[in-house]
């Protein structure tokens, strides 16, 4: 009410339900329910999910849009419907396997009730791409799914490092490339990769 329509009001950055369950059983006992406690660990995320998905609906039914769509907080990005970005922190600890089994079904679910998801990548959670770029569920939106994956070079990664990743990216959905990029760093990335669905934010 207090915008007026002047400035975008978006969802809150949101923990991704893997993170929340890392946050509530720390890495170190998460990665030991993973072996001791398999059926445990898929409740959980089962449930996470679920309140991740009626937290996020709740947020956009107060929410107005503003010019005939909706912002995410953190990426500056606009979409016509709703955009929300989720993260896969906590995948580090992940085998491509495990991922699989563990945390693909619930990706699976939270975008299936949005217009725009996109997941935020470390450089630390690359061994997750082709799993989240092979699923068939996460098309392009809008028609439900992954509109786009957000790589943050970090942890000892550098732009040069990256271009494998982001090139894999932009072969099937958008890639946004995110970070405290040096100018040097944003004219390589614009030398090697095309310019078709790249986003470079700073």
């Amino acid at each position: 009410a207090r915008s007026g329509g002047r400035y975008p009001v978006a969802v809150a950055a949101l923990l991704g339900p893997l993170s929340v369950l890392a946050e509530l059983r720390s890495p170190t006992h998460l990665a030991a329910d993973l072996y001791d406690h398999p059926d445990g660990v898929q409740e959980a995320m089962r449930l996470l999910t679920e309140w991740w998905v009626k937290l996020v609906s709740e947020h956009f039914r107060h929410l107005p849009q503003w010019h005939g769509g909706y912002t995410s907080s953190t990426r500056y990005l606009w979409a016509p419907g709703h955009i929300v970005e989720f993260d896969e922190d906590s995948s580090f600890m992940f085998s491509p396997r495990a991922h699989q089994r563990f945390v693909m079904p619930h990706h699976r679910e939270l975008v299936r009730h949005l217009d725009y998801a996109f997941i935020h990548l470390h450089s630390t959670q690359l061994h997750t791409l082709d799993n989240l770029l092979e699923l068939d569920e996460l098309a392009p939106g809008p028609s439900r799914g992954l509109a786009a994956i957000e790589l943050t070079p970090d942890y000892g990664a550098s732009i040069p490092d990256l271009i494998p990743a982001i090139a894999k990216v932009q072969a099937k959905k958008p890639v946004i490339v995110h970070g405290y990029l040096t100018a040097e760093e944003m004219r390589l990335v614009m030398e090697r990769v095309p310019p078709e669905g790249v986003c470079l934010a700073r």
